[in-house]
């Protein structure tokens, strides 16, 4: 029997099928939002009603609300379907290096990003994301030298940058998404029509807005492990219990003879990483996200 929910995300997509393709999203719904759900064949995924909109959403974002008769705020979907902000980045700037603390808020100047091909071996697409490793080293660039602050963020984002992947360095604030929605077209202007993403913030961007930019949450360990082995990018975020304190971001790497995830004759023990954050390591192996004091939520992505 159908029950009301309500909308946690910021913006949820509603698709026209319980699967993440692209093409298939045909409205989004808005925060605090109530509407009506009855499951699928699916725990993923509720098929949902909300005025003229029906559809397919991840439960992952519907909060049950109880009662079987449906409480829907009267409002149109707040995206019509096929349209979503633009991916942003700022200009590559010359200052922005390796051995700079500058313009950390643009792409490495000196790089160009090298994606892997569908289609590659996958020893090539691994010599391509390890190779990422190398060039940006992590353990010695000025650039992710931890301080009084930690640049686990920024970090992933050149990373990402680099294998040809989509990951904001900044992102849209609330009047310029409104703006984009209604069809203007936004200028990239620092802390005006863009904010810098925290960790805690691209764990959020992640849950809201991947999907649409071609990330796919992987529901365990052995699952985003198994994507970075194929060739694929994959990343572990965590948001702080304590939003005033710094989330943190991963990359999640390929295994090889050299480099091994943790694991046991049971399973996957943690998954091989690199990092930038309070220690800056091109590779190692932990669970640090599992820790229910230091973070509220957490989740492993993958981006082919």
């Amino acid at each position: 029997m159908a029950q009301t929910f309500t909308v946690t995300a910021t913006l949820l997509n509603v698709r026209s099928t319980p699967t993440i393709e692209p093409g298939n999203i045909i409205g989004k719904l808005g925060e605090g939002q109530q509407v009506f759900g009855d499951p699928t064949s699916s725990a993923a995924w509720l098929q949902v009603s909300s005025n003229n909109l029906s559809g397919f959403a991840s439960s992952a974002f519907l909060r049950l609300t109880g009662g079987t008769a449906p409480i829907i705020v009267p409002q149109a979907p707040i995206a019509p379907a096929g349209t979503l902000p633009p991916a942003v980045h700022f200009p590559v700037n010359p200052k922005s290096a390796l051995n700079s603390t500058l313009a950390r808020h643009t792409p490495l100047s000196g790089f160009s990003p090298r994606p892997r091909l569908q289609g590659q071996a996958v020893d090539v697409r691994h010599q391509a994301l390890n190779q990422i490793v190398t060039d940006l080293d992590v353990t010695r660039s000025v650039r992710y030298t931890p301080n009084t602050q930690t640049f686990c963020n920024i970090y992933a984002y050149d990373f990402c940058f680099l294998a040809g992947v989509y990951l904001p360095r900044v992102w849209w604030n609330s009047k310029a998404l409104i703006a984009a929605v209604g069809g203007a077209q936004l200028e990239v202007i620092y802390d005006r029509t863009v904010r810098e993403m925290t960790a805690n913030a691209l764990h959020r961007w992640l849950g809201e807005w991947g999907d649409d930019y071609g990330w796919q949450r992987c529901a365990t360990m052995e699952d985003v492990q198994q994507r970075a082995n194929a060739g694929d990018v994959g990343l572990i975020t965590a948001e702080r219990m304590d939003p005033a304190r710094s989330g943190h971001i991963v990359v999640v790497m390929p295994e090889s003879s050299g480099r091994r995830a943790a694991r046991s004759p049971a399973g996957i023990l943690a998954p091989l990483q690199s990092q930038a954050g309070r220690v800056n390591k091109s590779y190692f192996t932990s669970v640090w996200w599992d820790n229910p004091v230091q973070y509220r939520a957490s989740g492993f992505w993958a981006h082919s």
